[in-house]
């Protein structure tokens, strides 16, 4: 969504705000102002967007960024963006308030039935970002199960505003990333309450720590396949479409099913077991941190698991180390090797893992891993005393402090690869 951003604020358009947005707004619109107001018309006729007379500043910016997040969650999810009609309709007031940072959104029903999300910016210069990213987002997801309900009357369900906005986040790299990061801090911290109780308490939250959150289930659910469940549109000439999660809510939606978080943690864990549905979040997390969300680039927690890794282990069917112990630190193991054929042998098995932990990661860590396999190479093949592995290994750990520290500093300025996503 960087794009987005940055052509909203090179036109001064739209800048983020942290004031929340307001559900009503207690001064409407006349009549007369709105219909004499000059409009503009995405290419598929969906989002419409009025301003004041003389406008020539805003208009066309909030017409291409509701028309982006439109656009790329169609594109994203494979949905038809219904065409021909307004489904999104945005009204630009003239003269707001400097601090006015509010996104006023109304459902209504246009005069063929259908629904349409009314939004309106008091102070478009000033009008929160991400109150108005989720307007949009909000208002294609209303019209979409509307105008593909199952049945007809009747106020269909709505995703709630947490997930809306967490799907939003679930297609850019950047938060992608710094969602996962977030949650896996939480979780190895001990801080993560249990799955089955967290997750149907979920609520658009204004801190990092709730938007994370938001993003981490959305993109989960839509990368867990929705087994066995197929959906046809467009005719026959389609072949039939596998679906995930996030896209089996909708269709429930427009069945006219409410959201209903217990059925979704037993889509996303294959089981209903409130144990069973909390032990997949683990190793959904698990997963994430072995994953190479970066290729070639970094994160704190890249090296945060790979120091996390630095022990030796007895092989399975082998005699332990001479201290007794299956397990050791490297700095033990020192200690250990002169005397020790096992614990060099442990040695010698560790290096392909060290530098495999390495392989497509920010240049820092591949050269902290080979410092480390190189001092694991001398300790396997034995003949340099103890002080020389000492040096080798306090060689690697400096390496090492000095990568997480530069990828911390990155990270917390935004600086980082991942902030270009």
């Amino acid at each position: 969504m960087k794009t987005l951003v940055s052509t909203i604020a090179a036109a001064a358009a739209l800048c983020a705000a942290s004031a929340p947005a307001a559900a009503q707004d207690s001064a409407p619109v006349a009549a007369a102002a709105v219909f004499n107001a000059p409009v503009s018309v995405s290419s598929e006729g969906f989002v419409r967007v009025r301003s004041f007379e003389g406008d020539t500043q805003f208009r066309g910016p909030v017409m291409q960024a509701a028309s982006e997040v439109v656009q790329s969650l169609a594109s994203q999810l494979k949905l038809r963006i219904p065409r021909d009609e307004a489904g999104l309709v945005i009204y630009i007031r003239d003269g707001g308030a400097t601090n006015d940072a509010r996104v006023i959104e109304s459902v209504v029903r246009t005069a063929e039935g259908r629904v349409a999300t009314w939004v309106t910016l008091p102070s478009p210069a000033y009008c929160s970002l991400r109150h108005f990213r989720r307007a949009c987002a909000a208002a294609f997801f209303r019209a979409w199960t509307d105008r593909n309900r199952r049945g007809s009357g009747g106020q269909l369900p709505e995703l709630p505003s947490w997930a809306v906005e967490g799907i939003i986040r679930a297609y850019g790299k950047t938060w992608q990333v710094r969602d996962a990061a977030a949650v896996m801090k939480l979780w190895r911290s001990g801080e993560m309450p249990f799955l089955p109780r967290l997750f149907p308490a979920m609520r658009v939250m204004e801190s990092e720590r709730g938007a994370a959150l938001a993003g981490f289930f959305a993109l989960w659910m839509r990368e867990t396949p929705a087994d066995s469940i197929f959906v046809k549109r467009g005719g026959d000439k389609e072949p039939p479409q596998r679906i995930d999660v996030f896209r089996l809510q909708l269709e429930r939606l427009a069945c006219g099913e409410e959201w209903n978080a217990d059925r979704i943690l037993a889509d996303l864990s294959g089981s209903e077991n409130k144990a069973e549905q909390d032990a997949a979040l683990d190793e959904r997390i698990a997963r994430n941190a072995r994953a190479w969300l970066l290729p070639g680039e970094g994160c704190p927690w890249d090296a945060e698991i790979f120091a996390s890794s630095l022990s030796l282990c007895a092989p399975f069917g082998r005699p332990p180390f001479a201290d007794g112990s299956r397990t050791c630190s490297f700095r033990r193991a020192v200690r250990l090797a002169e005397r020790d054929m096992e614990t060099r042998l442990a040695a010698a098995a560790c290096i392909p893992r060290i530098r495999a932990a390495g392989e497509g990661r920010d240049p820092g860590l591949r050269a902290a891993a080979e410092a480390y396999a190189a001092f694991l190479e001398a300790l396997a093949r034995g003949g340099k005393s103890q002080n020389e592995l000492d040096a080798l290994l306090d060689a690697a750990e400096e390496r090492l402090a000095e990568l997480h520290e530069r990828l911390r500093i990155d990270w917390d300025s935004g600086d980082s690869g991942a902030a270009g996503g």
